[in-house]
């Protein structure tokens, strides 16, 4: 999320830098201008526009010039439109990470000095996301258990067992835990860390699944049977596998199967 974060903040630095991209923008066009390239923008007719009785008549719809043109109905609008797209897709991420962040909590990695500023709330912190795990995923994991396992393992990480503390991450901290042999005393941990670091995986199988559900239909609309289009699909996706199979030997296992002639003598 943190990655995410930052390309946001990037695409709005972006954005509030028009003036030196189009000057940068210009003076490469005008290094290319023998193979044709225009250093400024092209002039077009203004369009006469119907005013409606109700407008007042020095009302401006266009701007000053082509640039601001661009600025405005290219650039911005593009920008604005991807920051958006951005921010709406990883809500859910974002949602997720939050819920899993008792990984990394201030309560799990503080230092001697910062212990006794949150001595009284890190406790209380740390149960609570336990408690929420614990009832999202019931069938995997018990609560006190759960509670138990994550304290222990927060002495554990106080001493530096599993490496520095600011580059431990909930994957490093799953490998340490199997690489130090401890994953039978941290059985519900170790299900949450898997849970949570095969989530990116599963969201884009799933999501890939769905984009080439979509190409299909797109190339055959709607001339084939639910079944046939499914079955297709699966082809699509697994096309890796598709292409080492032996179709004769596909076509002949096919037609042995369904073979309804009986021979007699």
């Amino acid at each position: 999320m943190k990655l995410i974060k930052t390309l946001i903040e990037d695409l709005y630095r972006l954005r509030s830098s028009w003036t030196s991209i189009l000057n940068e923008a210009r003076l490469i066009a005008s290094g290319l201008a023998s193979f044709g390239f225009q250093s400024e923008f092209a002039k077009k007719r203004t369009k006469k526009r119907k005013t409606f009785h109700e407008e007042v008549r020095n009302t401006a719809h266009f701007h000053e010039d082509e640039a601001k043109e661009y600025e405005v109905s290219v650039f911005n609008t593009t920008l604005d439109t991807l920051i958006q797209q951005v921010s709406d897709r990883f809500q859910a991420a974002e949602k997720t990470t939050n819920m899993f962040s008792l990984w990394s909590l201030k309560s799990l990695v503080m230092s001697n000095e910062e212990e006794s500023e949150e001595s009284v709330e890190a406790p209380i912190q740390l149960e609570e996301k336990c408690k929420v795990l614990a009832q999202i995923y019931a069938t995997d994991v018990e609560e006190e258990k759960l509670i138990e396992e994550v304290r222990y393992l927060d002495a554990l990480k106080r001493s530096n067992l599993f490496g520095p503390k600011e580059s431990l991450t909930s994957m490093t901290l799953l490998n340490g835990i199997y690489q130090k042999g401890l994953q039978p005393l941290f059985e519900s941990v170790c299900i949450l860390l898997r849970i949570f670091n095969t989530i990116p995986v599963s969201v884009a199988e799933g999501e890939r699944s769905f984009s080439k559900l979509a190409l299909v239909k797109t190339a055959l609309r709607s001339t084939m049977s639910q079944e046939r289009l499914m079955n297709l699909l699966v082809i699509s996706i697994e096309h890796d596998l598709a292409k080492k199979l032996c179709y004769g030997e596909v076509i002949s296992k096919f037609a042995m199967s369904k073979a309804r002639t009986i021979n007699f003598l």
